[in-house]
């Protein structure tokens, strides 16, 4: 995940319009379990039974799984194919920089230089373009 702390450092962005854009960047996300049954790897019915799994687990433990990990466990998911949507969550959730220009805190122009700067996120090597 990339995170524009240089544009803090550089006085661009405050660090509440930072915390402001990351949690508007996890509102946009796609949850695990509707990618799970737009592609075909599991049904609605089987989400809502993780769904009321995943909400017992937590009264009784205080303790809140991952949609993924208690898909797993009941057998509606394996792990390459939560990989695999996990994969496609990431790729589908903009960035945390162009939420920072969606909610007009930053120019786009701006955001040239460190966007170079931003790993590919499709570059397995972790080296930038």
């Amino acid at each position: 995940m990339y995170i524009p702390f240089e544009l803090i450092d550089r006085g661009m962005v405050s660090s509440d319009q930072l915390v402001q854009a990351l949690r508007h960047q996890v509102a946009l996300r796609k949850p695990v379990g509707q990618l799970a049954v737009d592609n075909q790897m599991m049904r609605m019915g089987e989400v809502f039974d993780v769904l009321a799994q995943q909400r017992d687990l937590a009264q009784s433990s205080d303790t809140r799984l991952p949609f993924g990990r208690v898909a797993i466990q009941m057998g509606y998911l394996n792990r390459a194919q939560l990989g695999e949507l996990m994969l496609q969550q990431l790729d589908q959730t903009p960035g945390v920089d162009e939420v920072l220009v969606d909610e007009g805190v930053l120019d786009a122009e701006v955001l040239v230089g460190p966007r170079r700067a931003r790993p590919d996120n499709n570059d397995v090597s972790g080296q930038s373009a």
